[in-house]
């Protein structure tokens, strides 16, 4: 049966990691330390299995590691799986994260999965949703979530918003007979010479 799991462990498109409890003397989880891993947890950590085992997450990894302990150490007091995505800094670039934690004895069982790829696909898709293709401005949903943010700023006492709004009578006709790029540069000469008036 041990080694059906090792082939399953090992088969996985997810980093693996047994990790076992770390306690202070008054019993409080302070660290935790690598029991097991598989070959794409190696691949993660950029560290063969041999450096890792039997090895703490502060002693490896003291910048990183206190943005997991305390999700680890709430696992094993509820005992309930802890599910989250998150962004972490490693060797150089910005990578997200998909986590399950699951409480295993005195320790938890985690699964990681880099969904790097997932996200700035999900950033472009919502990016879409905002900006009009053609003007590469904000479209109606865009402008609004642009000034709510700008609302919540100025309630909050930062600076004062100000909403200047031109009504643009007739420029589907200079669209049709010159083209979109010429309606384009009349929209923004009437909006500069209304500016300056």
């Amino acid at each position: 049966s041990e080694a059906r799991l090792r082939a399953a462990l090992e088969g996985s498109f997810d980093a693996f990691f047994a990790m076992e409890a770390v306690r202070d003397p008054d019993g409080k989880v302070i660290d935790f330390t690598y029991a097991e891993l598989n070959t794409r947890a190696e691949a993660m950590l950029g560290r063969p299995r041999a450096d890792v085992l039997g090895r703490s997450m502060l002693e490896l990894y003291p910048r990183t590691a206190k943005t997991h302990l305390a999700r680890m150490a709430q696992v094993i007091e509820t005992q309930l799986p802890l599910e989250d995505e998150i962004e972490l800094h490693l060797r150089g670039s910005s990578r997200w994260f998909h986590h399950q934690i699951i409480p295993l004895g005195d320790g938890v069982a985690v699964t990681t999965r880099d969904v790097t790829d997932r996200k700035h696909g999900e950033e472009e898709l919502r990016a879409m949703t905002l900006v009009d293709d053609l003007t590469g401005l904000y479209n109606r949903r865009g402008f609004r979530m642009l000034a709510e943010q700008h609302f919540r700023l100025t309630k909050r006492g930062g600076p004062i918003s100000l909403l200047v709004s031109f009504d643009l009578n007739d420029f589907k006709s200079v669209n049709d007979v010159y083209g979109h790029a010429e309606g384009d540069a009349a929209r923004a000469a009437a909006v500069w010479e209304a500016g300056v008036r």
